[in-house]
């Protein structure tokens, strides 16, 4: 699925945090939502991206639930991925 995103922030500090969330039916018409990673993108960065052909760039998704990120004891999200395990499928 393509996800577009339009701000008028321009400040390096922005993040987005996107989770991916899978939609199984119930029987009773509802839907079970059960969360399979996420993932955090800095916006704004000052590193350089190397050159991509169409459709080969992947995201890390995280195991998890990214409410974890608002815990009080944690400074600075970018700075926790290392202490995260990734998704690997």
């Amino acid at each position: 699925m393509v996800l577009y995103l339009h701000t008028s922030l321009l400040l390096p500090s922005t993040l987005v945090v996107v989770e991916l969330v899978s939609l199984s039916p119930k029987p009773d018409g509802s839907h079970l939502a059960l969360g399979r990673g996420f993932t955090i993108l800095e916006l704004f960065t000052n590193r350089p991206e190397g050159p991509s052909t169409d459709g080969d760039r992947r995201l890390n998704l995280h195991h998890g639930s990214p409410r974890g990120l608002l815990h009080p004891s944690l400074k600075d999200p970018v700075d926790c991925k290392d202490n995260l395990s990734t998704v690997y499928l």
